[in-house]
């Protein structure tokens, strides 16, 4: 493992184009080549390893990419769920905005109709105010009639004694 991650990026894409220097902290790699292995014996155990390690990378690399998949897959239904619910919460939005507009369309009417009413009672105050002072005008005239006509008529009696008496 390489203590360098863009040292190890570059050696695992093949494409190293000097030789790596040695981490901060670690002495320096010496330049003596790495003692060749002895001619004509194989090393399988030191393959076997290899391939055995390449085979642990692989499945890993697989469970990983399984695991990425699902927490995709995962995501992908919670966004789906979430949108659905988006959904389902700007339709109760419409629908709610459309009760206040009916309702303030109600309360417009109403108040419309309660200016109409408000001034029909002050026509109606008006008017039996009016009609009651116009009463209590024809009240004192007919007071004022039969005061007349009970005078009238006493005097008519009077005169009617008068003449009585002179005959």
């Amino acid at each position: 493992m390489l203590a360098d991650p863009q040292a190890a990026e570059q050696w695992a894409k093949g494409r190293l184009t000097k030789p790596l220097s040695a981490p901060v902290g670690f002495p320096a790699p010496s330049r003596q080549p790495a003692p060749a292995p002895a001619a004509g014996r194989a090393e399988p155990a030191g393959e076997v390893a290899d391939l055995d390690a390449a085979r642990t990378r692989r499945r890993e690399q697989q469970e990983r990419l399984q695991r990425a998949r699902q927490q995709a897959a995962e995501a992908e239904r919670e966004l789906h769920d979430r949108e659905g619910e988006l959904a389902a919460a700007e339709e109760r939005q419409r629908r709610a905005e459309e009760e206040r507009q009916q309702a303030e369309q109600r309360v417009s009417d109403l108040s419309r109709q309660l200016d109409g009413a408000e001034r029909e009672r002050q026509g109606a105050r008006e008017a039996a105010r009016k009609a009651g002072d116009h009463a209590r005008d024809v009240n004192r005239a007919v007071r004022e009639a039969r005061r007349r006509a009970r005078d009238s008529a006493a005097h008519v009696r009077k005169l009617a004694e008068q003449a009585q008496r002179k005959a």
